[in-house]
């Protein structure tokens, strides 16, 4: 789940840009030598000046979701490394939270971990409705 800036015009998406690693340990796009990167959302809510998204991840690149979602022009709120720093410093944290995660284990065993949202999240939230 992601809280970004903007309102995302499309309900729902798949982004499929290539991402590397900068020598700065920033991660960003790079058509010609990134690794393929496909992440997918769909809109949860739309306030003001912003969008809740349902993010899922198809691959699993670090800082996959960040980098996607500034690369489109909606960062995620309170992200200082991938968004405006005097904006992003404006709260209280980073907007993005893993609320569920599927594995495969071996022997065939599947595995569900869910997470509630943490209240810091939910209260930002409730102050945007």
């Amino acid at each position: 789940m992601a809280l970004v800036h903007g309102i995302v015009d499309s309900n729902n998406g798949r982004i499929n840009k290539p991402i590397r690693e900068f020598g700065s340990g920033r991660m960003g796009i790079d058509d010609k030598n990134g690794k393929q990167s496909i992440t997918e959302f769909s809109v949860i809510k739309k306030f003001g000046k912003y969008s809740l998204l349902d993010v899922s991840i198809i691959t699993g690149r670090r800082h996959q979701i960040r980098v996607h979602l500034y690369s489109i022009g909606h960062p995620v709120v309170g992200d200082l490394r991938y968004g405006d720093k005097k904006i992003q410093e404006q709260y209280p944290r980073l907007m993005l939270h893993a609320s569920r995660i599927e594995l495969n284990l071996p022997g065939n065993t599947h595995k569900i971990i869910e997470s509630q949202i943490p209240e810091t999240f939910k209260r930002f939230i409730e102050i945007l409705v």
